[in-house]
């Protein structure tokens, strides 16, 4: 009870407390008053974390479909990489690999130079067997993207032929 009291106090205004506030909620269980406490943060902010943080206490729990409907409005409201990439992220999650591909498509339009969309893309791809359009992605990405940050253990697909892995001769570290 001594909590509950607590987080009712730390609802007022301020990030920093409904920060706090999420965090002593989700923390008891308390979804519904992470919920209410998002709610109101939504009346003041319109920002990146508070649509994540509200697709993230959705994804928690288990209830997929309100978080595909926050993540379509994030990217009506605040139209990021990151909310693009999630949304595309999750429906890739629950199997939606066509609403996963169309999203990523439509989010490489809008952020080319953002890698991580180049990489999501490729990894679907290559999970659905097509190497070929796996690679052509990868290296599309490559030269688009402002940074790419290599995993040396995924690159070896974007760069065949046997005898050369990721730009280095294969068997040499």
């Amino acid at each position: 009870m001594h909590n509950t009291t607590r987080a009712s106090r730390l609802r007022s205004p301020g990030l920093p407390r409904r920060r706090l506030a999420l965090r002593l909620c989700v923390h008891q269980g308390d979804v519904d008053g992470a919920r209410g406490i998002l709610k109101e943060a939504f009346k003041s902010i319109n920002s990146e974390s508070i649509w994540l943080a509200a697709v993230k206490l959705e994804s928690e729990n288990k209830e997929y479909e309100r978080a595909r409907i926050l993540l379509a409005k994030a990217r009506d409201n605040v139209n990021t990489e990151r909310v693009w990439l999630k949304s595309a992220v999750l429906d890739r999650q629950l199997g939606k690999i066509s609403e996963a591909r169309e999203l990523l498509n439509t989010a490489r339009d809008k952020f080319p130079t953002y890698a991580k969309l180049w990489m999501i893309s490729g990894q679907i791809e290559e999970g659905e067997g097509d190497l070929a359009r796996a690679r052509e992605i990868y290296n599309t990405g490559v030269r688009g993207a402002r940074w790419w940050r290599v995993d040396r253990r995924r690159c070896s697909l974007a760069k065949r032929p046997a005898t050369r892995t990721c730009g280095r001769r294969a068997g040499h570290s």
